[in-house]
């Protein structure tokens, strides 16, 4: 009896060793296996997907605007004489009468979604020395000076990239004049003086 005892005992070691094994080494093995096989399926079959996707774009469509929207009528209401979009108001940036037509309505709208605009009135004032190189680098104008001492400064801040670009319209108005000392003296001078 302790012979079949002892035989039975022997043979569920040998059955817990086996299953311990199976348990711990190959049964992990086989189931990262099937892991790995079922992932490598799935990035196929996404990849795939995915050229499928560009696929429709090898070639794209032309660019087409809106069908509605008459450049002429742009043209004839919003910008008369090229006359620009800023009001002379700080906090209203467009002119009422450019609201007065829908084309030009639409247009703003379109701009406003996507730009925040703002003017500004930025009061310079000169010291009296700087003052003079001013009107001269102004020819002389009186009314070119005056606008100087209050610019008129927009601020475009785009609403979903948060770029920002001050734009001063006078900066491009100003003449550009010959230099006092011509460029090439003034180079040799400057670089007499370093020397």
């Amino acid at each position: 009896m302790m012979t079949k005892l002892f035989e039975s005992k022997k043979k569920c070691l040998i059955v817990g060793v086996i299953s311990g094994i199976f348990l711990t080494i190959l049964l992990p093995q086989l189931l990262n296996k099937n892991k790995w096989e079922k992932n490598k399926q799935q990035t196929y079959h996404v990849n795939k997907k995915n050229e499928h996707d560009f696929a429709e774009y090898s070639q794209w469509p032309p660019f087409l605007t809106d069908p509605t929207f008459d450049l002429t009528l742009w043209r004839k209401h919003c910008w008369i004489n090229q006359v620009s979009l800023p009001s002379q108001d700080p906090q209203l940036y467009y002119k009422k009468n450019y609201t007065a037509y829908t084309v030009c309505k639409d247009v703003i709208s379109l701009i406003n979604s996507i730009y925040n605009m703002k003017t500004n009135i930025a009061k310079v004032e000169y010291p009296e020395i700087f003052a003079q190189k001013i009107r001269k680098i102004f020819n002389y104008d009186n009314t070119l000076y005056a606008k100087a001492l209050q610019q008129e400064l927009y601020f475009v801040i785009n609403k979903y990239t948060f770029e920002h670009t001050v734009y001063n319209p006078l900066r491009g108005r100003r003449p550009v004049q010959s230099p006092e000392v011509p460029v090439e003296q003034y180079l040799n001078e400057t670089m007499e003086k370093n020397i």
